[in-house]
């Protein structure tokens, strides 16, 4: 046989595991909740498995003939590229049109009435692309155009540079929002079919992304001090506008437990929009007291000392007011309950406030 040129065995094993995982990948596509009642779950499973053994079994099938060259193992090699490719392109495809059918990265309205601080993973991710479902619509598209360029040699790797950011991207919201390990596997093993694609036009690769045909003559120097502003100005300009959150101890929701302005009780448990309720200790060291609802709130800028316990709150929101408040907050007690007594205009105000745990806290965290 002309030519004959052997391909290792860890690379014959690498090529047939991506095809034997995408494979069986694909066939289980087949079995979501649009599957046919007749495709029972034992069936797929069955092809599944059927389908990744033979891949394994190829391994020692392709090793053995091409030692005895009864095949061309180039083209074995070549076929295998383009059967990681259909298969890569099938389950793209098929979520692309999944957007566009509305069949996928849909929500309900009782979760897009609820606040986000109370969802969690898939159904979070999901109210926040719904919010404006042409991006889904956007997504989906780039996700099918970019599968069709897969499917033709000559725009193989157009497909695979189009849609390799698509998938970071899923990879990195599936991580972040706990949406699941199965799917996150999923589109992890997509993007490895398509490093494995690029991979394999490795030197057209580099030849255009850090090869240069430009012959203009310029200062090294010059250039290098235009380098660095671009990259250190924008630093510069920004870092006196950074101001980390100081207290992390009382970031978080509180409510108002009870509260007397110049001595007299308020009910707190009324619906009037000038009852205070709500305390958030905000992140970017803020506060918002919060009446009745959100809707109704003030805002301003803690500075606080943890020494002293000292409170003072320069309000910011609404602008025409201006009754700075001085207080001191008393330490937490084993019910995560702390007092504020202090002074705001003429009002001598003195509350209870109890911590809740929620988003707000996690995130000082991270």
């Amino acid at each position: 046989m002309s030519n004959y040129k052997e391909i290792k065995f860890f690379q014959k094993t690498l090529i047939c595991l991506i095809v034997g995982l995408l494979g069986a990948v694909s066939v289980q596509r087949l079995g979501d909740k649009f599957s046919p009642k007749w495709l029972i779950p034992q069936i797929l499973i069955g092809a599944e498995m059927l389908f990744f053994l033979c891949s394994i079994a190829s391994i020692f099938i392709w090793h053995s003939q091409e030692k005895k060259r009864e095949i061309n193992s180039q083209n074995i090699k070549y076929l295998a590229q383009d059967v990681i490719a259909y298969l890569v392109a099938f389950n793209l495809i098929w979520f692309g049109y999944l957007k566009l059918l509305h069949l996928h990265m849909n929500t309900s309205l009782v979760y897009m009435d609820t606040p986000t601080s109370n969802l969690k993973g898939y159904d979070l991710m999901d109210v926040f692309f719904n919010r404006e479902y042409a991006v889904v619509i956007v997504i989906g598209c780039l996700q099918i155009i970019g599968s069709l360029f897969l499917l033709f040699k000559k725009t193989r790797m157009l497909g695979s540079f189009t849609l390799i950011p698509i998938l970071v991207n899923i990879i990195v919201f599936n991580i972040a929002y706990d949406v699941g390990v199965g799917v996150t596997i999923q589109a992890s093993m997509f993007t490895i079919g398509l490093f494995y694609l690029i991979l394999q036009e490795y030197d057209k690769v580099v030849a255009f992304f850090f090869q240069t045909k430009n012959s203009l003559s310029t200062n090294n120097l010059f250039k290098n001090i235009i380098r660095v502003a671009v990259v250190g100005f924008p630093l510069i300009y920004l870092v006196p506008n950074y101001s980390p959150t100081k207290h992390p101890s009382l970031i978080g929701k509180y409510e108002v437990e009870k509260m007397t302005v110049n001595g007299n009780n308020i009910d707190v448990t009324s619906c009037k929009d000038t009852v205070l309720t709500l305390v958030y200790f905000d992140l970017n060291n803020d506060i918002v007291f919060c009446y009745g609802s959100i809707n109704k709130r003030r805002v301003g800028a803690v500075h606080f000392d943890e020494t002293t316990r000292q409170l003072q709150i320069a309000w910011r929101y609404p602008k025409n007011f201006h009754d700075t408040l001085f207080a001191t907050l008393s330490n937490f007690d084993n019910a995560n309950k702390m007092t504020l007594s202090g002074i705001m205009g003429k009002d001598k105000l003195l509350m209870t406030l109890l911590k809740r745990n929620n988003m707000l806290s996690k995130l000082i965290n991270h």
